[in-house]
């Protein structure tokens, strides 16, 4: 498509620091990863946690995953969503 791609997304969200290097020499710019958070700036660039968004999300909690501090919370609390 002639567009440079300057993002990577893991595959599965599977990533270790050894493999995250290999990203950055690859030329990317951030990765992320399937930790269910929102990003905050003391994040690693090529370990970056993203909201998620199912199929069965309704919106309601759409708005709290994206607007409140409830992946903060629930990331504080080593949980899963």
């Amino acid at each position: 498509l002639g567009v440079e791609v300057r993002h990577f997304c893991y595959p599965y969200g599977r990533h270790r620091p050894e493999i995250a290097e290999w990203v950055r020499q690859a030329g990317y710019v951030t990765a992320t990863t399937v930790v269910p958070a929102r990003t905050r700036w003391e994040d690693h660039p090529f370990m970056l946690p993203r909201i998620p968004v199912e199929t069965p999300d309704v919106l309601p909690v759409l708005l709290a995953k994206t607007c409140t501090g409830y992946l903060d919370l629930r990331r504080a609390a080593g949980r899963a969503i």
